[in-house]
This record gives C-alpha cells, sequence and structure tokens, in this order.
C-alpha cells in the first residue's frame, strides 16, 4: 500500500510539474506576442479583451497597460483625417478598455449616435433609421422587423456585429452627462435585439444575447470567464495559446477556491458562534462569495479569506439588531464598541459579549495580518468604521 501511494504521489507531483512547464510555456508566448503585436492596434485591444474576460489579465498587468497607454497616446493625438482609426469596433473597444483602467477619454462623435447613424447610412449596416431615437424600443423593434432590407439579414458582416456589440458594452461606462454615448447605447441594443429575433439560427447570437443580458461591465469576471471560453474562437496562434493558458488557470483557481472554501468552512465551525447564537444565520460559503468575486487574483487567498471573516460579523451583527436586540442592549452594544473595552463589558447580555469577542479577535487578526505584510497597522481605522457600521444600523 505504501509503494502504491507514493508512486501515486510521485505521478501527483510529476503532473503539477508538466502543467507548470506548460504554464510557463504559454505565458512566455503569449508575453512575446504583446511585446511583438506591432501596428495592428486592434488585435493589441481584443487580445487585452480576451485577457480581462477569462480572468487571466493579472499576469500580464505591465504588458496590459503599455499597450493601453500606448493606445491612448494615439487616440489623444489623433487629427481627424485617418478613418481607419474610426471604424465603430476599434473605436468602441479601444474607448471601453482606456475608461476601464482610468485614461481619461472622452467618447466623442466615434462612439456617438450620430457615428452610428453615419454608418447606416453609408451602407454599412444595411438600414437608414434616423428616427429610431425617438421611439420607444417595441416601436423601434417592430420598424426594423417590418423593414425588408432586414428581412435578408439586417446586419452583413461580423465586423457589423462586433461594432455594435462594442458600442453596446462600451455605453454601460457613460458618465453622467453623456448623451451621446447613451443614445448609441440605446441604438445599439435596439438593432441587436431585432437582429437577433430574425437570426435565431445565426453562430453569433450566442454573442450577441450575452451583451445584451450580461454586458462585461455588469457581470462578474470569475463567473462569465467559461462561457466566454466556450465562444472564444480565431486563427492566430496566439488565441490557442490563450485558450490552453485559460483552462490551466480554471483549473488552478478551481482548486484554490476549494481549498479556500474548507479553511473558512473550518475556521466558521471552530469559532462556533452557531451553538452560542442560535438564531443568527449559518451561511459561510455565502459570505466568502463576496470576496470570491471581488479579489479575482488568486494570489490574493489571505486577503480573501481574512475579507469573509469580516463580512460575517457584518451578517452577525445585523442579526443581532433585526431579530435578538431589544432597544436597551442595542444602545449598549452600540456604546461598548465605540469603547472597545472588553474588560468594561459586563452590562451587555452574555450573547452580546459572545459576538463582542469575536469581533475584537477578527479585527486584531486582520490588523496584524496587514502589519506583518506592509508595516502598517489599521488597528484603529479598522475599529472606527466598524463602529460606524453599528452606529448607522440604530
Amino acid at each position: 500500500m505504501a509503494s502504491i501511494l507514493q508512486a501515486h504521489s510521485a505521478s501527483s507531483k510529476s503532473e503539477i510539474g508538466d502543467l507548470h512547464v506548460r504554464r510557463e510555456e504559454k505565458l512566455r508566448e503569449l508575453k512575446e506576442t504583446l511585446a511583438n503585436a506591432g501596428e495592428d492596434q486592434l488585435q493589441q485591444l481584443v487580445m487585452v479583451d480576451a485577457m480581462q474576460r477569462l480572468g487571466v489579465a493579472y499576469l500580464f498587468q505591465n504588458e496590459i497597460y503599455a499597450i493601453l497607454e500606448k493606445q491612448y497616446t494615439r487616440s489623444s493625438a489623433y487629427n481627424g483625417d485617418d478613418d481607419g482609426n474610426h471604424q465603430l469596433l476599434e473605436a468602441s473597444l479601444r474607448f471601453r478598455l482606456l475608461r476601464q483602467q482610468g485614461f481619461p477619454v472622452t467618447p466623442g462623435r466615434y462612439c456617438s449616435y450620430h457615428f452610428v447613424l453615419t454608418q447606416i447610412q453609408q451602407g454599412k449596416l444595411m438600414i437608414i433609421c434616423t428616427d429610431l431615437m425617438r421611439m420607444t424600443d417595441a416601436e423601434a423593434c417592430n420598424k426594423i422587423k417590418n423593414n425588408e432590407k432586414l428581412k435578408s439579414g439586417l446586419i452583413a458582416s461580423d465586423e457589423d456585429i462586433n461594432g455594435l456589440v462594442e458600442l453596446c458594452e462600451a455605453s454601460h461606462l457613460s458618465f453622467q452627462g453623456e448623451e451621446m454615448l447613451d443614445e448609441a447605447g440605446k441604438l445599439s441594443r435596439q438593432l441587436l435585439t431585432a437582429w437577433v429575433s430574425n437570426n435565431h439560427n445565426d453562430h453569433r447570437v450566442t454573442l450577441v444575447e450575452r451583451t445584451l443580458e450580461h454586458p462585461y461591465h455588469k457581470s462578474l469576471t470569475r463567473f462569465m470567464a467559461k462561457k466566454f471560453l466556450n465562444n472564444f474562437q480565431g486563427q492566430e496562434k496566439w488565441v490557442c495559446s490563450l485558450q490552453e493558458l485559460a483552462n490551466l488557470e480554471f483549473n488552478m483557481v478551481e482548486s484554490i477556491i476549494q481549498n479556500e472554501i474548507l479553511l473558512v468552512s473550518g475556521w466558521w465551525k471552530e469559532l462556533g458562534l452557531t451553538r452560542e447564537l442560535k438564531f443568527v444565520r449559518d451561511q459561510p460559503i455565502k459570505w466568502y462569495t463576496w470576496p470570491m468575486a471581488c479579489l479575482v487574483d488568486p494570489r490574493l487567498s489571505e486577503e480573501r479569506i481574512e475579507l469573509t471573516k469580516a463580512v460575517s460579523l457584518v451578517y452577525i451583527i445585523d442579526d443581532i439588531f433585526d431579530v435578538r436586540g431589544t432597544l436597551d442592549e442595542l444602545v449598549l452594544f452600540t456604546a461598548a464598541v465605540a469603547r472597545w473595552d472588553t474588560a468594561t463589558n459586563d452590562e451587555l447580555p452574555n450573547y452580546m459579549k459572545t459576538c463582542f469577542k469575536a469581533l475584537n479577535d477578527i479585527t486584531n487578526n486582520i490588523s496584524q495580518c496587514v502589519h506583518e505584510k506592509h508595516g502598517w497597522n489599521p488597528i484603529e481605522i479598522l475599529r472606527e468604521s466598524v463602529h460606524i457600521h453599528i452606529s448607522s444600523n440604530m
């Protein structure tokens, strides 16, 4: 039996080593591709977008920033004469990626409703719809459906579809007052919705429906990455490399998440709050999903676990205020948190003493972790934040 286990262990280590080698190989290939993308600005943007959607962008942070910085410099220097830079797909994708990264970009006329109409009027989208924006979505859909030109396809090429899809995606990053971008987004959604209703069997329908139902800016990458991978295609070599890297990352991340769930569940069981506070929620896995969704970098495992502990106390305190505590007890509890002195809490009922002890221990542990890693102790800020949160419940 021992020899079998040793052989299995050796085999597992060998497989892990092979996976690591493959991952490093794909990383190296993709970094070289990003560095040598040259003047093909659209391909650079498509690569960056795919990496972000697949949840592997953290592996290419420096390369991605360098690409976007060049894209921003070029777009800022644009003088209005080069029509090649103004294709709807490229302009919309560039705008979205730059704004996501924090570059100070404005939509301009190339992500605007008027630019879409220009594209349409030039025959690029096979329909003139200058009055669509004055209609409701239902009226616009009916107009599009009843147009004879639309029955033959509405939008002829992948470029048309991808351009409207990216304009739709970009519109979700509009700031207050950017009415032209809002209008362009509305128009793109009307056109895409009508196109889907007339082209159920088209291979592009999945892409369009996903954009309409789950725009990237309003979705969680962790939950959408596999769906994107299933529809991510291309003839370029880098596409295959990125697909393989994404699959390797999925397996690694899945293993990390499973381990973190075990650690969170073990911590919660050992804490034992539900044995003493039987009225509180017992949902550690649900609480873990918040940090998992917010801190997507696989390397932030410790941060996800510690944040889960803080989130759990938010729910516990919420249950104390909503389910168990009387007004007098809650006033005492709020005052105890303001003092933050475990030695002067004799007036609290036992269940509140238990909660305050857990709150104190978790706050101290998080502060210690931060201090050990960064040389700065946030204990006072964390205590003040807890006090503000609890006071807001009164």
